[in-house]
């Protein structure tokens, strides 16, 4: 019964001890991701772990003390990208269409490319234009709904292709926040209303894709 036992908290540990080994490969793919997203970019036009905007790194330490995961803070701020540039990004990534630029630029504050790390976050979208500012106030809304929109595409980033999913994490961070009073109801109710929508069918359960029209520059 001792050597079971034994061999049970054995075969634990080496689980645990691979899940780390997995998340870590995950982290150095978006190091990887970003560095070259650098190596091809105009000095400022993203933003990166200790040059992210003190709002998202707040949003971030919020969110990771929600979070029902081993996720660190540093972790996951690894694996966000802020662009401050989307015309720019999106050429290099080949996506052309006009139409789809728009959606995107107009649309996503923060997005996956098919369901992978890092977690790219629009630095032009309403939400995050305030982001950069020097000076905010800890209770600025602003860091509690990026702090949901990362939780969102958290869930997309893990390989969660279902955008019910991933809004159903969005909403039940935010409820916390509007019960603490630091987001305002009418911004959760909103995103009520779309997974309504998403579930009666009148929109759809995957995310808005970032397709490339032509190959990516890099």
């Amino acid at each position: 019964m001792k050597l079971a036992v034994s061999c049970a908290t054995c075969a634990g540990v080496l689980c645990l001890r691979l899940s780390f080994a997995a998340s870590q490969v995950e982290t150095d793919q978006s190091r990887k991701i970003i560095d070259e997203l650098a190596s091809h970019l105009p000095k400022g036009e993203i933003l990166f772990g200790t040059s992210l905007p003190a709002t998202v790194k707040s949003a971030i330490k919020e969110l990771v003390a929600l979070t029902r995961e081993r996720q660190t803070a540093g972790d996951l701020t690894d694996r966000l990208v802020l662009i401050r540039n989307m015309n720019r990004f999106l050429a290099d990534k080949g996506v052309t269409n006009a139409t789809q630029r728009d959606q995107i630029k107009r649309f996503k504050t923060a997005f996956t490319i098919d369901e992978h790390w890092p977690i790219y976050l629009n630095g032009e979208s309403d939400l995050l234009a305030v982001a950069p500012a020097p000076s905010y106030s800890a209770d600025d809304p602003v860091i509690y709904k990026l702090a949901a929109v990362i939780a969102h595409e958290r869930v997309h980033a893990q390989g969660e292709k279902s955008e019910r999913k991933a809004i159903e994490e969005e909403i039940r961070i935010l409820e916390v926040f509007v019960v603490r009073r630091l987001v305002e109801l009418q911004w959760l109710t909103g995103r009520k209303a779309t997974l309504a929508q998403i579930m009666n069918g009148h929109l759809s359960d995957e995310p808005l894709k970032v397709i490339p029209s032509r190959p990516p520059i890099f």
